[in-house]
């Protein structure tokens, strides 16, 4: 069994010694019931190597042990540097993919923010970030510059629409004033209240047209702003101007308002109205 285990004791010498002993103890011979003298020294000899072993044994152990711990120690020290040169690359690159993501869209937010207030882009707009955030920065100036390709064309139609409808206008305003002024023939109260109505008809249709000309420049100039607009005269001159078609079928008009203002942009409410 002390071959089986030489190659781990710790002090070749003392191995040597006890391994002797053990030889010479094989060949014990006693006296009187009793060790001889000689034998009794290989015993006490032995017994005495063999505690030198133990306290070798111990010793190495020990130094081992502490050996380990240090290793462990120096280790986990090295595993904790790692982890937080790792935890602290994690955040950088957390932090430059979030600034990089962050503001491309806050510039595209601001891009459609401004859509939305109906003001230009502008020609300067520049783009950084991942590819498909840019991709979506040019569609968005694509659509900035649709829309205001289409709005420029509004403008052109409602300018030619306006010059094309004066023309008629005039001459109904001037046939309409022929006979208020009984030109032609004298006029019964009836045929008197028709040429009214079609005078305020013309009236209003030239200040529907003005009206138009004057909001679509003021649409070129800045955006809508909405205001408090009282809804009673609105709705009395609706009335007004169709109670001629009521009153041929035989209709009555009844109004009960049950709010007395509304917020909307005065201008294009009173076109509606007329």
């Amino acid at each position: 069994m002390l071959d089986a285990h030489a190659g781990v004791l710790p002090d070749d010498k003392l191995y040597q010694a006890l391994r002797q002993d053990l030889n010479a103890l094989a060949q014990l011979q006693c006296k009187d019931s009793g060790p001889e003298a000689a034998a009794a020294a290989r015993l006490e000899a032995f017994a005495n190597a063999n505690t030198e072993m133990v306290q070798a044994t111990r010793t190495v152990v020990y130094s081992r042990g502490q050996q380990l711990q240090q290793e462990i120690a120096e280790r986990g020290q090295f595993f904790g540097w790692q982890a937080l040169v790792l935890f602290l690359v994690s955040l950088a690159m957390v932090l430059l993919f979030t600034r990089m993501i962050i503001g491309p869209v806050k510039g595209i937010e601001r891009m459609i923010n401004r859509l939305g207030e109906g003001r230009s882009l502008g020609n300067t707009v520049t783009f950084t970030g991942p590819r498909e955030l840019r991709s979506v920065g040019q569609r968005i100036i694509w659509l900035s510059e649709r829309l205001a390709w289409l709005e420029s064309q509004r403008h052109q139609f409602l300018r030619h629409l306006s010059h094309e409808l004066k023309t008629p206008l005039a001459s109904m305003r001037e046939g309409t004033e022929l006979l208020a002024d009984q030109v032609v023939g004298p006029l019964t109260p009836e045929q008197k209240e028709v040429v009214d109505i079609l005078d305020d008809s013309s009236r209003n249709l030239q200040k529907l047209i003005e009206q138009l000309l004057d909001y679509n420049r003021k649409l070129v100039d800045s955006a809508t702003e909405l205001e408090a607009v009282d809804i009673a005269p609105l709705v009395d001159m609706v009335v007004s101007a169709h109670s001629l078609p009521a009153r041929a079928k035989m209709m009555h008009t009844d109004v009960d308002l049950e709010a007395e203002r509304c917020i909307a942009e005065p201008m294009l409410l009173d076109e509606r109205a007329g």
